[in-house]
């Protein structure tokens, strides 16, 4: 008999717990996420300031290893070829053995 006293006590705590969670939501928003695209068929893209282009100029080149491969050298050629074609500016390829960025010296002529 106790053992159904203590589970009936413990249905009652986890409703009353439930409905009190339930009541003190109720005036809480809840964050609505925006649709990605609008009612018109629009994308909702937020600008970031950034741009591959600019007055038809861009500051992004491909940077290469000094001894890069095949591949390597078909994939740069692909790019600038296929950026050229969207956008009519052309992609500075620069062969190089060390990148520095932020502080950090990256080897161009080996893996990572």
């Amino acid at each position: 008999m106790r053992k159904y006293l203590l589970i009936l006590l413990g249905l009652i705590t986890i409703v009353f717990v439930s409905v009190l969670i339930i009541l003190l939501n109720q005036g809480e928003k809840q964050p609505v996420e925006e649709e990605p695209i609008d009612k018109d068929g629009n994308e909702n893209i937020k600008p970031t300031g950034r741009y591959l282009l600019s007055a038809g100029q861009t500051e992004y080149k491909i940077l290469l290893p000094t001894e890069a491969s095949n591949l390597e050298l078909f994939a740069a050629a692909e790019l600038v070829d296929i950026f050229y074609e969207a956008t009519g500016v052309s992609l500075e390829v620069i062969k190089m053995k060390t990148l520095m960025w932020k502080d950090h010296i990256y080897p161009l002529d080996k893996p990572l």
